[in-house]
């Protein structure tokens, strides 16, 4: 089953999520990735022209709009993206959420935060489902919090701003841990994991906890923005061993417990203190030579090279066919929803057997 999914553009900034405010889970379609903020399902329309057809303003301009001068690349900045998802092969309910909130905070400079995120869930959806609706919220929240403590500082310079952006994510993975914990059934495993990329002036900040993955394109080369959290990292092995954990080796997969084949996730309890909830986090400086950002799960990565997803995304992006500037929807945006398509469908093809969740940012207009 393949999804198509996209938010429009909301400048307003969401309520923040107190921190005893109690969240009601929706219930969600076995087959459907849902959008955060739009209150439903996404519908399966069938065949992928007839879906791109029907998606009028089928994925939202960003434009950043910055008061405060940072660079000439973040005033003039314009993208769009796409997203797309599959259940793979020996799968039955799509566990994998994303959640697109383009302008979702102003940082105490008057510039614009884009927010794109991926929940790769496993053991069940509920998590994925609540870090979809409420991350951006917490994360909103988070940032009002490292936004005043910045301004009293007497350094506010970029180090110290890099500080309150990392200190503010993480302690939104906490909460979001906390969270997605208390929507698990009692004595199962269930859990997500996230990667949060955030867009802000001339900077692109990857928050990284577990397996799915963030990917740039600059100047035609793939550059990882994050690291995956697998127990063949030596470190990562190190660590969950010295916490007590037993390592298995089931069918060439190493599992914490002989359960999870990820090192970091969102709403563990019974593989605690194994599996933690602290992200790895990243800020890349952007180039004029920066072309598009992948991020995706892992039903995408087992099966596909980084240097791959970005060439086959590329193509997509380049595309000069009629079937293409003849779809509904500005034809970036259009370009964009048949890159994370085409990702989803090859990936499937290659015989991922896992959730395939793709989104694609483009991070400048083409010609």
């Amino acid at each position: 089953m393949l999804c198509c999914f996209s938010t429009r553009a909301r400048p307003a900034q969401p309520a923040p999520l107190s921190r005893d405010r109690s969240v009601v889970m929706a219930s969600n379609s076995a087959n459907n990735l849902l959008v955060a903020g739009e209150g439903g399902a996404d519908r399966a329309l069938g065949s992928q022209e007839r879906r791109l057809r029907r998606r009028r303003g089928g994925s939202a301009q960003v434009a950043e709009q910055s008061e405060a001068p940072d660079t000439k690349l973040a005033a003039r900045w314009r993208g769009a993206y796409g997203a797309a998802g599959m259940v793979g092969s020996y799968r039955k309910i799509m566990e994998d959420k994303v959640s697109l909130h383009p302008s979702f905070f102003t940082w105490v400079d008057g510039s614009r935060m884009h927010f794109f995120a991926v929940f790769d869930g496993h053991g069940g959806p509920e998590v994925s489902a609540l870090c979809r609706d409420h991350m951006h919220a917490i994360l909103a929240d988070e940032l009002a919090r490292a936004a005043a403590a910045y301004q009293k500082e007497h350094q506010q310079d970029e180090e110290a701003e890099h500080r309150a952006w990392k200190a503010a994510l993480t302690r939104s993975f906490v909460r979001a841990d906390e969270l997605g914990a208390s929507g698990v059934p009692r004595g199962t495993i269930g859990g997500s994991t996230a990667v949060v990329a955030l867009l802000v002036r001339s900077r692109i900040i990857v928050a990284n906890c577990g397996d799915s993955r963030a990917v740039l394109c600059r100047a035609g080369r793939a550059i990882p923005l994050s690291g995956d959290h697998r127990l063949d990292r030596p470190e990562e092995m190190a660590r969950v061993t010295a916490a007590g954990g037993v390592v298995f080796n089931y069918g060439g997969v190493l599992r914490v417990q002989g359960i999870l084949a990820k090192t970091r996730a969102l709403g563990h309890t019974l593989l605690k203190p194994e599996v933690i909830c602290e992200p790895e986090i990243t800020i890349t400086a952007r180039s004029e030579d920066d072309d598009f950002m992948i991020l995706a799960s892992d039903g995408l990565w087992d099966v596909m090279s980084n240097t791959v997803a970005c060439s086959e995304t590329w193509k997509c992006l380049e595309d000069k066919s009629t079937n293409v500037g003849t779809m509904v929807g500005r034809e970036e945006e259009v370009r964009c929803i048949c890159a994370a398509f085409h990702l989803t469908d090859l990936a499937f093809r290659m015989h991922s057997r896992d959730y395939i969740c793709v989104v694609v940012i483009v991070l400048k207009m083409r010609g």
